[in-house]
């Protein structure tokens, strides 16, 4: 590896709601993630800035994470979605969405 870099990001209120959504099909929920769990995953990763003022109510970073879990459940019920992240990067307003999937084909018919 070669010309690595790295990036902190804050995980936003309402992560908790879609996280470790239900079983992984090897370990189904029986204790940790095997690698087996995680032949056929994929990670989908989505990245965007902040525009304010859109959305009636939320003009600042800080009403964003405030009205966010409003909206994270409805992530929950994404078939095949094991995790989804909701983060933004310290300091700015770049935020990320970082989504696992059981398998390709689920995140295919995601998106």
């Amino acid at each position: 590896m070669k010309d690595i870099s790295s990036q902190i990001y804050f995980v936003q209120n309402g992560t908790e709601l879609t996280t470790m959504l239900g079983e992984w099909p090897a370990s189904m929920g029986k204790g940790a993630v095997v690698e087996a769990d995680l032949k056929d995953a994929y990670i989908l990763y989505v990245t965007y800035d902040m525009e304010y003022g859109v959305t009636p109510g939320i003009g600042s970073l800080d009403e964003f994470n405030l009205a966010i879990p409003n909206f994270t459940g409805m992530w929950s019920t994404v078939p095949g979605l094991r995790t989804k992240n909701f983060t933004v990067k310290d300091g700015t307003d770049s935020g990320s969405g970082i989504y696992t999937f059981k398998t390709k084909a689920e995140l295919d018919a995601y998106m």
